[in-house]
């Protein structure tokens, strides 16, 4: 449910339309994820077959909540689980995490977790167990509402059980005024999201492709593709390159942790000149998306020193994680399902 209320999120002819659950505009975001260390962010998608079966506390990660939550989350084996952690994360060995440290760990978690929030859903939907999932696997097991679901069924598929993406297309397009409306719309906007996340255009999402399906408000790619326009959204001019004026824009809503940047970035115009390779003055999507890769934008930890950081030195300890631990993980969605446990 979760999922699809998070997907369903759509622009619908200027208006806002609902159906289960209220359709949102997609949020214009930048997408960075972290690999397989914590010393720098890369766009890599956690792999299938690596990702948990179930989602686990940002703060900790997979393995170490696994492990605390065998010893049903006590005192002992928290102080323990946490030391374990500081040596994943703790890059410089002064044995304290600072806001980068903190803000490294949590991007790589949290694109673990995103990752493990789909994977039932994916593997749900893939039928034939190819791990290619076509849009009809998508729509009828699982992925739209039952109301919907059932829709498609009865009006789109042929009599074989086949279900011909093009020609929903143009089918759509026919039946958007219909009484109907507000399910050829959703039907049609998932296609459309479906259309644009499909990189190789095979007609299927391979599990890369449908995390990028599944948080579109990650990629500004593929909200600028979903919503049929040739530019991103801060391109204002719709030159595919961004002026100083544009970039600012950019760097005012993205760059939330500056202190992640390299020294000479953390100034709109010092990013500008330090992305600006060709040195025209402007900067193509090619130069950004450059710039941009290893920084992370969308994952604070600030919230956690503010909680933690007892003697307000600007960093964690291993005593203060552990003393404040519940203050730290009380919103955190793992931990809403052990509330008897404290």
């Amino acid at each position: 449910k979760q999922w699809y209320q998070r997907r369903v999120a759509i622009t619908a002819g200027g208006r806002v339309v609902s159906c289960c659950v209220m359709l949102l505009v997609f949020a214009l975001l930048i997408a960075c994820s972290s690999g397989r260390t914590v010393t720098e962010a890369t766009n890599v998608i956690p792999l299938l077959e690596d990702t948990p079966d179930k989602t686990f506390v940002l703060l900790l990660g997979p393995q170490f909540t696994e492990e605390l939550a065998a010893k049903d989350f006590e005192d002992e084996a928290l102080n323990t689980v946490v030391k374990k952690m500081f040596t994943e994360v703790d890059q410089d060995a002064d044995s304290l995490l600072d806001k980068r440290e903190l803000a490294l760990w949590l991007h790589k978690n949290d694109m673990i977790n995103k990752a493990a929030d789909i994977k039932e859903e994916f593997l749900d939907c893939d039928t034939n167990k190819d791990r290619q999932l076509t849009f009809k696997e998508f729509a009828i097991n699982g992925g739209l509402d039952s109301k919907t679901t059932e829709f498609v069924k009865e009006k789109f598929l042929t009599e074989n059980g086949e279900l011909d993406t093009k020609d929903l297309t143009q089918q759509l397009r026919q039946m958007v005024k219909s009484e109907n409306r507000m399910t050829f719309e959703i039907i049609s906007d998932f296609l459309k999201l479906f259309i644009a996340s499909d990189e190789d255009k095979s007609d299927a999402l391979s599990w890369e492709e449908f995390f990028m399906f599944s948080y579109p408000e990650d990629h500004s790619d593929y909200d600028m593709l979903f919503k049929g326009k040739p530019h991103r959204h801060d391109d204002v001019n719709g030159d595919l390159e961004y002026d100083f004026d544009e970039f600012d824009s950019w760097y005012s809503s993205y760059v939330i942790i500056p202190e992640l940047l390299p020294k000479v970035q953390r100034t709109p115009r010092g990013m500008f000149d330090s992305c600006d390779e060709d040195k025209n003055g402007t900067l193509s999507y090619a130069e950004i998306d450059k710039c941009r890769k290893g920084h992370i934008d969308h994952t604070e930890p600030d919230y956690l020193l503010e909680e933690g950081d007892l003697n307000e030195d600007g960093k964690l300890s291993v005593e203060e994680i552990v003393e404040e631990f519940h203050n730290l993980v009380e919103d955190d969605d793992y931990m809403m399902d052990y509330h008897d446990e404290f």
